[in-house]
């Protein structure tokens, strides 16, 4: 599936439904990139007993990102907040693929209320929420909520896998 997103980035051809299917699901199952970070504003950072080092795996660092910008409730775990982002790529009503930095980018789109129960939203939690997928490393590197789609990011050229 990652050599299939890889190959409709480069070739720009439309994804048939069903390798959209494919897409999303893949995403769904990946894990998210533990590779060791700068944690950076997050560096002292305490959530659950546990305090962020100064270099700490991604996927933590993203998740106490999370909740001190309170987009996530101050009780989220770290395999709650990747449910959630597995859960969003399931239900994900827009998908694109697109190259950044020279990686080969999934974006994956939900609505936040079809995703995060009410009991584990934030004080600022937004309305939507977004799921990046690395396909070179079959890993999310990140996911977050937004007030729109419209202040994420996307290079102009983006192929809409579904919109």
């Amino acid at each position: 599936t990652d050599r299939l997103m890889r190959r409709l980035i480069r070739s720009g051809r439309a994804a048939a439904a069903q390798e959209v299917e494919q897409i999303a699901g893949r995403v769904a199952q990946a894990p998210f990139n533990t590779r060791v970070v700068p944690s950076k504003d997050q560096n002292e950072f305490e959530h659950l007993g546990r305090t962020t080092k100064e270099r700490d795996n991604s996927d933590w660092v993203h998740l106490v990102k999370r909740v001190d910008t309170g987009q996530w409730g101050p009780t989220t775990t770290l395999n709650e907040y990747v449910d959630d982002l597995h859960a969003a790529s399931r239900q994900a009503s827009k998908i694109a693929v697109y190259q950044r930095n020279g990686g080969n980018i999934v974006l994956l789109w939900a609505e936040t209320k079809d995703i995060i129960p009410p009991q584990r939203l934030g004080v600022n939690s937004g309305p939507e929420m977004v799921v990046i997928y690395l396909a070179d490393r079959g890993t999310i590197i990140s996911g977050y909520q937004v007030s729109s789609l419209s202040t994420v990011n996307i290079p102009e050229g983006a192929q809409w896998l579904r919109s």
